[in-house]
């Protein structure tokens, strides 16, 4: 391992974690009926980056990993944003949606502080 990416794929490897937790959050709310597209959209993108991470395990390519991490971060957060201002929220609370995700923020924050 390259001390200098050493950082790097360790919190690469702990944010694995929490693509799964984003997953899943997102498979559980897929039988809410509104966002199918946007949830699929997300999931999409979580499936290319665990193919990406199969397939090239050498440290080069840990650019385009860091690239895919921040386009489903960013995907994601703006698919909770859109989700909170609709009319069916409540669907999403009682599914325990936002709590799971405000879960997943706090340990985010933990990983990158």
């Amino acid at each position: 391992m390259n001390q200098n990416n050493e950082p790097l794929q360790v919190l690469l490897k702990k944010l694995d974690s929490i693509v799964d937790e984003i997953n899943q959050t997102l498979l559980s709310s897929k039988s809410i009926p509104s966002n199918r597209g946007e949830l699929s959209f997300v999931l999409m993108k979580i499936k290319k980056y665990k193919e990406l991470k199969r397939e090239h395990s050498e440290s080069s390519h840990h650019e385009l990993e860091v690239d895919s991490l921040l386009d489903i971060f960013s995907e994601t957060e703006s698919l909770v944003k859109k989700i909170s201002q609709e009319d069916n929220v409540s669907e999403y609370v009682d599914k325990g949606f936002f709590k799971r995700f405000l879960d997943i923020s706090g340990e985010v924050k933990k990983l990158v502080a």
